[in-house]
């Protein structure tokens, strides 16, 4: 058996544990299955599926595991929320808050987003609290409920160091984080960590090839266009092996084949509840 991922806008996170067929075929969402109430619509471009039908609002992850082992159901969804990071709202008792409530209701994931600048943006994203520290943070008041960036702009972060804070979260966390990357669109921020915008893609590219390195091998050497790691033992590894499960975020060709050579699951850009269509494909 193995998860295979996908997402919905606002980070709720959906998964499916694959019984009776081959786990290579593509995942359908069946919005008029049981599985759901229905899919309700957060403003332009988000959204939220409603919860748990047969079990009812805030069931136990193992008694919808066992519900649908007897039903001989083929794919169990599971339900993220967004951490309160971003916005006025952001600060430790909402987080706590959040992540704690999540855990205590049965839900599986818990997410943070990136963002440096706000720019153009709107007012709430003046305020943004690191998303790495946050994840940390609420993993020091949770036990079980993963723990999700949705999305890190890796061109931004030196592999090296982003593979040592990751790798202690994992480790802290006892093997619960899902990474999430992306490759970044705002120019401004580009600019103020001192990163070409230009070659992103590139870089990006190399970046998960230096993190799938540290997080793989012993002793660690790498020798690439933009970073160079000499030969060293690098440890601990995270608790998760080979590593913590990698997402992309993508909605080009490029992006899409970056997702097929280096993740292990996608997370799209843009996606509506109109694009979701009954019995069909994301």
């Amino acid at each position: 058996m193995s998860w295979r991922p996908f997402y919905l806008p606002v980070g709720l996170s959906l998964q499916s544990r694959s019984h009776n067929h081959d786990t290579r075929q593509p995942l359908a969402l069946q919005l008029d299955s049981p599985l759901f109430d229905g899919v309700a619509s957060k403003g332009p471009g988000r959204s939220i599926v409603g919860c748990h039908r047969t079990l009812g609002r805030g069931a136990a992850l193992g008694d919808v595991e066992e519900q649908h082992r007897r039903n001989g159901k083929w794919n169990l969804l599971r339900l993220g929320f967004n951490l309160p990071q971003i916005g006025p709202a952001a600060g430790p008792e909402a987080i706590i808050t959040v992540a704690t409530a999540a855990e205590d209701m049965g839900y599986a994931t818990v997410w943070v987003a990136d963002r440096l600048l706000s720019g153009a943006l709107p007012e709430v994203y003046h305020t943004v609290i690191d998303p790495v520290a946050t994840l940390t943070f609420a993993a020091a008041e949770t036990s079980r409920v993963g723990l999700g960036t949705s999305i890190l702009n890796l061109p931004w972060y030196n592999p090296a160091l982003l593979a040592r804070q990751l790798t202690a979260l994992d480790v802290l966390s006892n093997g619960r984080l899902r990474v999430g990357f992306g490759v970044g669109w705002m120019k401004d921020e580009f600019e103020a960590v001192g990163i070409s915008m230009s070659d992103r893609g590139k870089r990006t590219d190399e970046a998960l090839e230096v993190l799938k390195a540290i997080w793989t091998t012993d002793p660690v050497k790498f020798d690439g266009t933009y970073y160079t790691i000499p030969t060293s033992v690098i440890r601990p590894k995270p608790i998760q092996e080979p590593h913590p499960p990698i997402y992309l975020a993508a909605s080009t060709p490029r992006g899409l084949a970056r997702v097929a050579r280096y993740a292990d699951g996608w997370i799209p850009l843009g996606v509506t509840t109109g694009d979701v269509v009954p019995g069909g494909m994301v």
